[in-house]
């Protein structure tokens, strides 16, 4: 389940992921790697990406379940509130750190985006979206 505050949140969540691929972009860019690695950087993190996020419309499906190479991908716990989006920034940021030369840059981003998806939410619930988006990173 996500939780969303108001109109302003949920307009939001059609843009993050345009925040975060763009943020990634400008990280490629200074790290300087060449096309090939860089489009796996960009296919990893939107993978992590949308597995964390497509249980917010459970006619969605696994990517990586179709792919080579991947264990199965976490599934959220049953009756505990998650913020997708949260979810998401987690798993996508916690990714391109793993594949990136910009770690601290990264976090900085990644932290001041779940403090603004996280206004109005409780600490549970921010909590719990973040751990769910590790698990599906650590994947």
């Amino acid at each position: 389940m996500i939780v969303a505050g108001d109109d302003m949140f949920d307009a939001g969540l059609q843009e993050f992921p345009h925040q975060l691929v763009k943020k990634l972009t400008d990280i490629i860019v200074v790290d300087i790697f060449t096309p090939p690695v860089a489009s796996r950087i960009y296919a990893n993190t939107s993978l992590a990406m949308y597995e964390a996020l497509r249980f917010e419309d459970k006619s969605s499906t696994s990517i990586t379940a179709k792919l080579k190479g991947f264990d199965p991908m976490p599934l959220p716990v049953k009756d505990v509130t998650y913020n997708y989006a949260i979810s998401a920034i987690q798993a996508f940021c916690e990714t391109a750190k793993k594949v990136t030369f910009s770690a601290p840059e990264i976090s900085g981003y990644q932290d001041s985006l779940i403090k603004i998806y996280g206004t109005n939410l409780s600490k549970e619930v921010i909590d719990s979206s973040v751990a769910f988006g590790q698990r599906v990173a650590d994947v």
